[in-house]
């Protein structure tokens, strides 16, 4: 039996392109928290582009886009971590798992 996953499918890729930008255009120096979630954050960019390796790959996934509440059947989901970096049709990421 298939679950289907309610992913936000355009504010994830609207959210990558935006911390790609914050994390490869300024030196950010932090501490402790927060260095740990930049770190975070820049694996799973780097995931999301296929530069490293993925934890996880859903495959042929059926999920929701919540702002057309429409099915998209043949989807993959790329995770690293506890954290969705890609998602996309089925085949088209183009990393390894």
């Amino acid at each position: 039996m298939k679950y289907p996953i309610a992913v936000f499918v355009k504010p994830l890729v609207l959210v990558i392109s935006t911390l790609s930008l914050v994390l490869t255009s300024q030196n950010v120096v932090a501490s402790g928290d927060l260095k740990d979630e930049l770190i975070a954050r820049k694996q799973v960019i780097e995931v999301a582009l296929g530069r490293a390796q993925a934890d996880t790959i859903v495959s042929n996934a059926t999920i929701l886009n919540v702002f057309t509440s429409e099915w998209l059947e043949n989807q993959d989901i790329v995770i690293t971590g506890k954290r969705i970096a890609w998602v996309g049709p089925t085949g088209l990421w183009p990393g390894k798992a």
